[in-house]
């Protein structure tokens, strides 16, 4: 029986060591093809580059046969890599093959010329033949901008928020009518029945949770472009609109909103940042959800960009939060906020808690709490709603 063992194990080592010998013989080498716009020089990396059984060393010649044309250099390879740069210019958008030689070893891939390239808040570089034709939006606030760009009629799905654009506002959001609808929420959506509809860019938002990660996966695995974006202030929001305008190919547009965007909020902040403490408007704001607002949240930064101050601010405490209070009133506000979803009434809310007549109740219109171009408008609900005194000279759009 020991006999058998070890005979056993003999027959394996040897298996091994063939397989190890089979393993550091094969000749070959890795390519990695730049992706690049339209007039610009692409760059191929060679790595893993094993002949006799050794990483390639020194100066070897590589030849790169491209679109009829022919490059040859001598490369400099340490440990088996090494970068030829500089092929191009290549001036007619498309995809092109390429043939490397490398020792007489022969490996193919592809060239990207691409009109042009945007950068998603991934950090992933998505390249693009054409302006995309059909999207498929997965948030209301991308939505909104595409509408704002006169790009809205080439929604061809979107997720359930945005669907609710089309009752918000019949007229301007009327093409939302034939978009596929995907459903509220990102568990609902199939990514099998995106990919049906064969859509030039999907655009969602940059969550690391739920649903989002594998879906973008399942996408991308379907060759469909993704981008992923998260903006998370006033700020953020006007620079995506000026991403969106050379995504779409409408610069004028983005550029005027963004204008308009940027003059809103500094009016906003010259009428009020003059204020001494004892002048600004003590504000407490709860949501929909019945939370209060804190640094990082929407309502937060248009209550203190509007020169206001958010009584209910806690360092220690996440962006909405449930007040630690019996009634908003321990915390001294002038005025009490409400997200106008918010499930009670004015009425019932002055009498649950006891708000007393001199402190005004608003209701803050619930569209503007998106992270779309509609925060231009929040902030001129809240401006003038803290300080209906102050002459403001809003722009025009």
């Amino acid at each position: 029986m020991m006999q058998k063992v070890l005979a056993l194990l003999c027959v394996l080592i040897m298996v091994s060591a063939g397989a190890l010998i089979l393993i550091r013989g094969t000749e070959g080498y890795d390519l990695k093809v730049d992706d690049i716009t339209v007039g610009g020089d692409t760059n191929i990396t060679i790595s893993n580059a094993i002949f006799s059984q050794e990483r390639l060393e020194g100066d070897h010649e590589v030849i790169v046969e491209i679109a009829g044309k022919v490059y040859e250099d001598t490369l400099t390879f340490n440990d088996g890599s090494a970068s030829f740069n500089g092929i191009g210019p290549f001036d007619e958008v498309g995809q092109y093959d390429v043939r490397v030689t490398l020792n007489d070893r022969v490996k193919l891939s592809k060239l990207n010329v691409y009109l042009y390239m945007v950068t998603d808040d991934r950090g992933k570089d998505v390249g693009f033949f054409d302006y995309p034709e059909t999207i498929v939006s997965l948030g209301k606030a991308f939505t909104e901008i595409l509408f704002e760009l006169d790009r809205g009629d080439r929604l061809v799905a979107v997720d359930g928020f945005s669907m609710d654009l089309k009752d918000e506002d019949p007229d301007k959001y009327s093409s939302l009518k034939s978009a596929e609808y995907l459903g509220t929420f990102s568990s609902s959506w199939d990514s099998e029945k995106i990919a049906s509809l064969n859509p030039d860019l999907v655009i969602l938002h940059d969550y690391t949770w739920g649903a989002y990660p594998q879906l973008m996966a399942h996408l991308e695995g379907f060759n469909i472009k993704v981008l992923a974006y998260f903006p998370s202030s006033y700020d953020e929001v006007v620079e995506l609109v000026g991403r969106f305008g050379v995504l779409m190919n409408n610069t004028d547009a983005s550029d005027s909103l963004q204008t308009y965007m940027t003059d809103v909020k500094a009016e906003a902040v010259a009428k009020t940042s003059g204020l001494d403490e004892s002048e600004k408007k003590r504000v407490y704001a709860e949501l929909r959800n019945s939370r209060t607002v804190n640094n990082g949240s929407l309502m937060h930064e248009l209550i203190t960009t509007a020169g206001g101050i958010n009584v209910a601010q806690n360092d220690d405490a996440p962006s909405t939060y449930f007040a630690d209070v019996e009634t908003p009133i321990a915390m001294n506000p002038d005025i009490i906020v409400l997200e106008d979803a918010h499930p009670k009434s004015s009425a019932q809310y002055r009498a649950d808690f006891g708000i007393p007549e001199g402190v005004e109740i608003h209701r803050f219109t619930n569209t503007y709490l998106n992270y779309s171009p509609s925060l231009a408008e929040g902030m001129i609900e809240m401006a003038e709603t803290l300080y209906p005194s102050k002459n403001f000279d809003w722009p025009s759009r």
